[in-house]
């Protein structure tokens, strides 16, 4: 927009402004400086403005598109959504899915849109960018709650490992996974967990085995869970550890599962049994 001093005895100090986007029954303020000249009349004067600007009145063939706005986090992975014809003062719906860098934090991030149409001529052009607001919520979390598992070497059992849901966000479809290593074994090492709620838990169950020749200390097996978003996006969470103390056995386990101690008993019940046997044959 540029103000002219036509014939009126003024001289315009300001240079052209720039208005911006104008939608439909809105408006916009511009300042103009002006010097009026010591001898001018008393009197109105009527000053010409000049206006320049584009107005799309129809799209034919219209691609919605968006863009990554300089180093947002925010990276589109599908960008164009067809919508064809795309008259003035119309309104559409476009989904995306977009890739949220994992350094993100729970604020509002730009990304820009452009609309790409075909023109009276034939030729595709594109439109202006213009830049919206789009919020990310808080990371996802976990982590493991229940108490330390108690085992014995050479003992299998089913230890119960409850995860916390501590992000801010719900989680969809989880399932968790331990990995066994020496000195420990499973065959059943994952678990279906279903959705988790913000603040919610869930619960695990192994089968785990320890050698017998397994060092008596506390053990951390890793642990993960493997979750789906709501735009069903895969994902695995970061390793946690599950806390398994192996202790010497006491009682009649440490008895039986001590070679010697165990072969001393069979030994006996053969002797026992074949001293009966031989006192019922008589």
């Amino acid at each position: 927009m540029a103000l002219h001093e036509g014939n009126a005895p003024l001289v315009i100090k300001s240079d052209p402004q720039m208005l911006g986007d104008l939608k439909g029954a809105s408006s916009a303020n511009a300042v103009f400086t002006t010097k009026i000249n010591s001898r001018a009349a008393a009197g109105s004067y009527t000053l010409p403005l000049e206006m320049n600007y584009t107005h799309l009145y129809q799209a034919a063939k219209a691609i919605v598109k968006i863009l990554r706005n300089g180093n947002s986090p925010i990276v589109p992975t599908d960008s164009s959504v067809y919508i064809g014809d795309f008259p003035s003062g119309s309104i559409v719906d476009a989904g995306y899915k977009v890739l949220i860098s994992g350094d993100a934090e729970r604020q509002i991030y730009p990304v820009d849109v452009v609309v790409v149409h075909k023109n009276k001529e034939g030729d595709f052009v594109t439109s202006r960018s213009d830049t919206i607001g789009i919020p990310v919520g808080g990371k996802v979390n976990f982590e493991v709650i229940s108490p330390a598992a108690e085992m014995n070497p050479g003992s299998k059992k089913v230890i119960n490992v409850e995860y916390k849901n501590t992000g801010e966000t719900k989680v969809y479809s989880a399932q968790g996974r331990i990995s066994a290593v020496d000195p420990f074994t499973s065959n059943d090492d994952i678990a279906y967990l279903g959705d988790i709620n913000l603040g919610e838990s869930a619960v695990a169950s192994y089968e785990v085995s320890v050698d017998r020749s397994a060092t008596i200390k506390e053990y951390g097996l890793d642990a993960e869970i493997r979750y789906r978003d709501a735009l069903d996006n895969t994902y695995i969470s970061d390793t946690m550890k599950v806390t398994v103390n192996v202790n010497s056995p006491d009682g009649m386990t440490a008895v039986l599962s001590n070679p010697v101690y165990f072969s001393i008993i069979i030994a006996g019940i053969i002797g026992i049994a074949y001293l009966m046997y031989h006192y019922r044959k008589k």
